[in-house]
């Protein structure tokens, strides 16, 4: 097996650690811009503190984080 096939293999098997809904986020790192967008929008009164903080848990929850 050549280096660039087992680059490409390595790559396949992280991505399937991923879950889809946190890949299209842009993984972790997509993720922490996320939640740092909410934490700035709560901050500006964007968003209800009553409920914001709730669904960011369901989030994570739900990405099993």
């Amino acid at each position: 097996m050549t280096p660039r096939a087992l680059l490409a293999r390595v790559r396949k098997l992280e991505a399937e650690k991923v879950s889809p809904v946190l890949a299209k986020l842009g993984g972790e790192a997509g993720l922490a811009t996320f939640e740092t967008e909410v934490a700035a929008g709560l901050a500006e009164g964007r968003y209800d503190p009553r409920d914001m903080p709730v669904v960011m848990s369901c989030v994570r929850r739900w990405l099993a984080l």
